[in-house]
């Protein structure tokens, strides 16, 4: 859904390293979702979506939930 521009994904690094190397899609943000695990999840999104409202409401939620 990510890679067409219909949502965001919460994925291991390793499963979205292609398509972020191909520019298909972009890490959010830096920091890992899990620190305690070995396992860390990123959110990426295609980066034409970096600046919409909802994208960003989402990941401010996100952090709020992590914390």
């Amino acid at each position: 859904a990510a890679i067409e521009s219909q949502g965001v994904a919460l994925v291991d690094n390793t499963l979205a390293a292609m398509d972020v190397e191909r520019g298909n899609l972009v890490i959010l943000f830096a920091e890992k979702l899990s620190r305690e695990s070995h396992f860390c999840q990123y959110l990426v999104y295609p980066k034409h979506h970096l600046q919409r409202p909802k994208v960003k409401a989402f990941r401010e939620w996100l952090f709020a939930e992590l914390n």
